[in-house]
């Protein structure tokens, strides 16, 4: 059981039902102020050589997840929103 229901616990960010809950509640906010947002959806690709599938995948979204939160703000979002895939808000503030 997770301590914290917005946080997956493995990789340590939002998931997917926070950031979706989280993503469209900032989407009217910046319509309403007519300020602006980015979205970023990360799919690393892993070597087919290598053996890669699905598993490795979710490791090298963990990482980058790891990596990317050390430079953005606590208010930015990250979430692991599919499979293999990161997906990064940056609020304009």
């Amino acid at each position: 059981m997770t301590l914290d229901p917005f946080l997956d616990e493995n990789s340590r960010v939002l998931t997917a039902e926070a950031f979706d809950f989280v993503l469209s509640n900032e989407l009217k906010r910046a319509v309403r102020s007519q300020n602006f947002l980015t979205l970023v959806h990360v799919e690393p690709s892993i070597r087919e050589a290598a053996g890669g599938g699905n598993g490795e995948r979710d490791n090298a979204v963990r990482e980058i997840a790891r990596l990317i939160s050390r430079d953005v703000r606590e208010t930015d979002l990250l979430s692991q929103t599919a499979p293999g895939r990161l997906s990064v808000v940056l609020l304009e503030n």
